[in-house]
């Protein structure tokens, strides 16, 4: 089964970039892009997404809020990949503390957040081998 993506940005022009990079990257993949939290969660229920890549704020919610909702969707994790130009140590400590998070820092280095996809790729099929 292709894995399923969710790009989550406020931003009509990155959501369109990152749609159009992330889908070249990975032809295989089922690519969905919004920008509202609440249709967000609904696109994870309904299509089995396996990454979210968002950024740290998603009107009317936090990353914490979004965060929190994602990973209680669905018996299987889901990758939650979080695009932040956020400076403080500690703010990101707390964010790659929560199991199945990630950071990519803004700028956003295209290479950097394609190989994180592909490595949490890697991991969700290594999973379904087991």
């Amino acid at each position: 089964m292709p894995v399923s993506i969710l790009i989550v940005d406020n931003d009509e022009l990155t959501r369109d970039i990152l749609f159009r990079i992330v889908g070249f990257s990975l032809p295989d993949a089922v690519i969905h892009v919004t920008a509202k939290f609440e249709l967000a969660c609904a696109i994870c229920v309904k299509f089995k997404v396996n990454i979210v890549v968002t950024t740290t704020s998603i009107p009317p919610t936090s990353s914490d809020l979004m965060i929190d909702a994602v990973h209680k969707i669905g018996p299987d994790p889901i990758k939650i990949i979080i695009m932040t130009g956020e400076s403080q140590q500690i703010k990101l400590d707390k964010i790659i503390s929560i199991p199945n998070t990630y950071i990519v820092q803004k700028p956003i280095n295209v290479e950097e957040l394609l190989s994180l996809i592909k490595d949490k790729i890697a991991e969700l099929n290594e999973l379904e081998r087991h």
